[in-house]
């Protein structure tokens, strides 16, 4: 198998597939940063939104959750040039890396803070979560799993959770999104295809990503806290 140095470094330290991983999990750059599964996540608001009341969701008792080997939060809103998508992206990618008998799985978690509801910013996640989806294709073919295990296949599926507080949604039969979120708020969820999206991505017209919609009913509009468990519950 070919493969690829950079001129600039010698020897296998000058893999390119060995040096950009690195640079991404750097704390200096802090655009890919691993939490502690004794630690929580915070997910911080977008900075763009105006006047945000929502600006804070904490993921707490990780170690919680069976087979959890690793958790990885993306920034997927921080500037860096070549990568950055000019705001157009979701608050965070979290990425739970799970470690069974025979295979390893990869979750990743697109996450969308949003004070209000409307059906344009319904289609603006829409889009958000599409050029996401394609960022982390190409991102995870620089994350190495040999280390979890030889042998093992790894399987990369995609979720999205939309955290909001008011709906000012209107009916709109043609958006599919939307019809998710309906079936959220009237309890008529049996099957995952009730929550699956389908987008077109970089590797296919019909990829698929299933959502989860959380609407804020907590004493703070400014603050949401919930479990991982909660998080990765499956709502049907």
């Amino acid at each position: 198998m070919k493969k690829i140095y950079l001129i600039n470094h010698e020897s296998e330290k000058g893999l390119l597939r060995n040096l950009f991983p690195v640079a991404l999990r750097s704390e200096g750059l802090g655009f890919i940063e691993t939490i502690a599964l004794t630690d929580q996540v915070r997910v911080e608001g977008s900075p763009h939104e105006k006047t945000p009341e929502l600006n804070e969701l904490i993921i707490n008792q990780l170690d919680d959750v069976e087979n959890l080997r690793e958790v990885l939060v993306v920034n997927l809103e921080q500037d860096i040039e070549g990568i950055s998508t000019k705001h157009r992206t979701p608050e965070v990618a979290l990425l739970l890396l799970q470690e069974f008998e025979q295979t390893f799985r990869v979750q990743v978690w697109l996450i969308e803070l949003k004070t209000s509801l409307t059906n344009r910013s319904l289609s603006g996640i829409e889009a958000k979560f599409r050029c996401a989806m394609n960022r982390m294709y190409m991102l995870m073919n620089f994350l190495d799993y040999a280390t979890y295990g030889q042998q093992k296949n790894v399987y990369l599926g995609f979720k999205g959770l939309v955290l909001y507080n008011k709906d000012h949604t209107q009916p709109e039969d043609d958006l599919a999104i939307y019809q998710i979120l309906k079936k959220y708020q009237q309890n008529e969820i049996g099957h995952k295809r009730d929550i699956t999206l389908r987008c077109d991505t970089l590797l296919s017209g019909n990829d698929k990503i299933q959502l989860k919609f959380i609407q804020n009913n907590s004493s703070s509009l400014q603050r949401f806290v919930l479990s991982l468990n909660q998080l990765i519950k499956n709502p049907f």
